[in-house]
């Protein structure tokens, strides 16, 4: 079963290519306040209650909402699993995944 790919802000760009590594789900479209973090908590993390440790963030859209939404994830999964788009020197582009664990990592305060 491909993972779910959740999109942090779905504006006018075209996410098809991201298709292939999974079903695509919205937090959230259009215009955000962006100085309400917790408005955007409120509106992501009952969509993200339902994500697994395999789906994966898409990162687009406005910084604070990515923040919003990876944090949810972190902190529902204790890892991050991302999908970048990156283009390379030819100008060609394509999604990577990358992904962090935090479990099992020492705290900075010890």
């Amino acid at each position: 079963m491909k993972p779910n790919i959740y999109i942090p802000n779905s504006g006018c760009h075209d996410f098809s290519a991201a298709k292939h590594f999974g079903k695509l789900i919205t937090l959230s479209k259009g215009a955000l306040n962006l100085y309400s973090i917790g408005g955007l908590y409120r509106l992501m993390e009952p969509i993200l209650l339902n994500s697994t440790k395999e789906d994966y963030i898409l990162i687009c859209g406005p910084t604070v909402a990515n923040v919003v939404a990876t944090t949810i994830f972190t902190h529902l999964h204790g890892k991050l699993n991302l999908l970048i788009y990156h283009v390379d020197k030819k100008g060609k582009g394509r999604y990577k995944r990358r992904n962090i664990s935090y479990k099992n990592r020492r705290s900075l305060n010890d």
